[in-house]
């Protein structure tokens, strides 16, 4: 039976070519657009989710108790890690990060720039699932001699992985280092991102690099800089807000009174409280806004699927009248129909996939994150399955059910030009045109933001202004020579200089005394 009811799409199809192309087109472009925003939406909702301790790592967020419900900072000190592994026993490890800056180095007899650098502790390999694909890990104990290099960047400095092992990095005023190994690039669903990494004890010669001015602080004594992102690994099936409650009784005789707030590592990415202290934070809000929209281009789509077919009812009424006449019963007529409706469907899957892949190198550069179709993932075909029913049934159900309800003498009194008098169809086509005009009047809205924001005047002209960043001891100590040999240049209306780039921002925050608080 389910053969002869595609052998009869099929022949449909072929008999109203025109029609079934305007119904595949219409139905692919929705389809389309739904499988661009779903993959954006998966890529977005997945983040952190590969890592093998994913529900047992939590990232250290900290807030003034002045301060109800926040704002929590990520920013932590430098002592907090030890101290919370040594005091709350169900903390079973930690790591802390620090974000180093752009390093000009030399190796292999070649100058270099190292970017996205940051210093960690060997417990970093323990907490996340970075692959070494060369040479070996920290161990135990991160060497200060030692460092460890992506993929990519191994490629770029030494053009391979194992030839990058063993290579020696010269760096003004750091001790040289050797890379000791190279770890595969983390996948681009991981809110961690970094593409060299060396041991935390550096801490005091990085965390000020390259400012011109000298500021003493001590990394390691509370309260006098927080600027480290903190991560620890807990025991299975433990209460998270008890360990928090435990970590403020920890930190309140060396800091006060702190409220302490721990987010899973899968939650950081969409966190409202994650900053972008590595990937650029996601956004709940964009999210729920894609999710509404590929509903919304999917519900015309289907709609005017809905449309296509009923209005087509005075061509199809003879033959449902002719099939009720020698004994058709209603539900064949609705399976017909639904087949009918699954067959258009998958057709216009197909295309829908092709126009996604089309569209999608523009799509990847207007929210700058990649997403691309995993034809190797069952996970796909799956979702590929799933929608071609569930679209093909809600798109063929109200048709199949309404060309299907008449009797053989209506359905052939119909077929000589009836009118069909359906409120609901109407219904249907006064919702779609008011969904198309939204969407119309959105779009030209947030154009016009766009344009606005990306025409405002800065009050400054930014092709015309440069950075200069003062690597090394020598250069810091010369700033103000440096600094009066650019102003004797004709082409110099100012020059200026700060211990962070006033146009690339930065954050640093440090406890102060005033009194007796």
């Amino acid at each position: 039976m389910f053969t002869n009811f595609l052998r009869i799409a099929i022949r449909q199809f072929r008999s109203n070519k025109v029609y079934s192309l305007i119904n595949v087109f219409g139905l692919s472009l929705g389809l389309g657009c739904f499988i661009l925003l779903a993959l954006f939406v998966n890529r977005e909702a997945n983040f952190d989710k590969f890592h093998a301790n994913t529900d047992r790592v939590y990232q250290l967020y900290v807030a003034d108790s002045a301060e109800v419900n926040g704002p929590f900072r990520y920013s932590t000190g430098a002592p907090m890690g030890p101290a919370l592994q040594e005091e709350v026993p169900e903390i079973t490890s930690f790591t802390r990060f620090g974000s180093g800056p752009r390093l000009n180095i030399v190796t292999d007899s070649k100058s270099f720039e190292l970017k996205k650098l940051y210093y960690t502790d060997a417990a970093t390999f323990d907490l996340f699932d970075i692959d070494i694909i060369a040479g070996v890990g920290p161990g135990e104990i991160f060497s200060k001699k030692h460092m460890l290099i992506s993929e990519t960047e191994a490629m770029r400095l030494y053009d391979g992985a194992n030839s990058a092992i063993g290579q020696i990095i010269e760096v003004p005023d750091l001790e040289n280092l050797e890379v000791i190994g190279v770890y595969k690039d983390l996948p681009e669903n991981s809110h961690l991102e970094f593409s060299s990494l060396v041991s935390f004890d550096h801490v005091k010669e990085l965390v000020f690099y390259g400012s011109p001015y000298t500021i003493n602080v001590d990394a390691y004594k509370w309260g006098q800089l927080s600027a480290f992102s903190t991560f620890v690994m807990v025991d299975d099936k433990v209460d998270i807000e008890a360990i928090a409650q435990k970590s403020q009784a920890t930190m309140q005789p060396h800091l006060g009174q702190k409220e302490v707030m721990y987010i899973r590592l899968d939650d950081i990415y969409l966190s409202e409280w994650y900053k972008g202290s590595f990937k650029e934070a996601g956004d709940k809000k964009e999210l729920n806004l894609f999710i509404g929209v590929g509903l919304v281009l999917l519900l015309i789509a289907i709609v005017n699927y809905m449309n296509l077919s009923t209005a087509r009812f005075s061509k199809r009424a003879k033959e449902v009248g002719v099939r009720k006449t020698i004994g058709g019963h209603r539900n064949q007529l609705v399976l017909q129909f639904l087949v009918e409706s699954l067959t258009v469907t998958a057709l216009a899957l197909v295309v829908g996939v092709v126009f996604a892949e089309i569209a999608m190198p523009y799509f990847n550069g207007y929210p700058g994150k990649k997403i691309d179709i995993d034809y190797a993932s069952w996970q796909t075909y799956g979702f590929l399955g799933a929608t071609l029913l569930i679209i093909g049934f809600i798109a063929g159900i109200y048709p199949a059910f309404y060309l299907s309800k008449f009797s053989a003498k209506q359905s052939l009194r119909l077929s000589g030009g009836g009118k069909d008098k359906s409120t609901f169809r109407k219904v249907l086509v006064g919702i779609q045109f008011s969904i198309c005009l939204g969407l119309m009047s959105a779009t030209y809205i947030l154009f016009s933001q766009h344009q606005f924001m990306n025409e405002i005047d800065l009050g400054m002209d930014t092709d015309q202004v440069m950075v200069i960043e003062m690597k090394g001891e020598k250069l810091k100590d010369a700033v103000k020579s440096v600094k009066g040999e650019i102003e004797m240049s004709s082409n110099i209306d100012f020059v200026k200089a700060a211990n962070i780039s006033p146009l690339s921002g930065g954050t640093v925050n440090m406890g102060i005394t005033a009194g007796e608080k």
